[in-house]
């Protein structure tokens, strides 16, 4: 289980009555008619961004120039262009800074900026958390196209948001994928 520390003593939740108990899937127990429920509400990036040197761009272009090499070898146009089109988004994509957006965590379902994710539509949540490395709540979603969402946290407390998220889903362990750990040890 990962270590959780209490970074923040400082309340950034108010507060709201649940007058229904339609918000909590069936699996988990709904809060009390007009029982208060704390909404938590941060800002954070939508994704941590790290400082690209000239020495990482000339490490993604060499490796493109390498990756088109090889699609001339192989006689391959269509790998060729796959490289070109790949090699020019990771490149914009790396010199992009991330927008800053408004998270909410309440009663109603978890908000990302204007988009609502009703507890109806989510399985279950996870919180990674690494002192000085990582920060994110991960959620494992119904929808097709977006079956995990992950959140970071920027400075909100992991403690208080996963005691909020226990009233509402169940905290179900996950793992890091390859790509998103590979992601971060080469801080893209």
């Amino acid at each position: 289980m990962l270590e959780i520390n209490d970074v923040k003593k400082e309340s950034n939740e108010h507060t709201v009555t649940i007058r229904k108990q339609e918000h909590a899937p069936a699996h988990m127990p709904a809060p009390k008619h007009n029982q208060t429920v704390r909404t938590l509400r941060w800002q954070a990036p939508e994704y941590t961004h790290h400082e690209k040197t000239a020495d990482w761009y000339w490490a993604v272009a060499i490796i493109i120039i390498a990756l088109l090499v090889s699609s001339y070898y192989l006689e391959s146009i269509l790998f060729a262009f796959i490289i070109l089109v790949g090699g020019c988004g990771i490149l914009i994509y790396g010199s992009k800074t991330p927008e800053i957006f408004t998270f909410e965590v309440s009663g109603a379902g978890i908000r990302i900026g204007d988009r609502l994710f009703p507890y109806e539509t989510l399985q279950s949540f996870w919180i990674f958390y690494s002192i000085g490395d990582t920060k994110e709540l991960s959620i494992r979603s119904d929808h097709m196209l977006v079956p995990m969402i992950k959140i970071p946290l920027g400075e909100q407390n992991p403690t208080e948001l996963r005691e909020l998220l226990l009233n509402f889903m169940p905290e179900v362990a996950q793992e890091e994928s390859l790509v998103e750990v590979i992601s971060r040890l080469l801080k893209f």
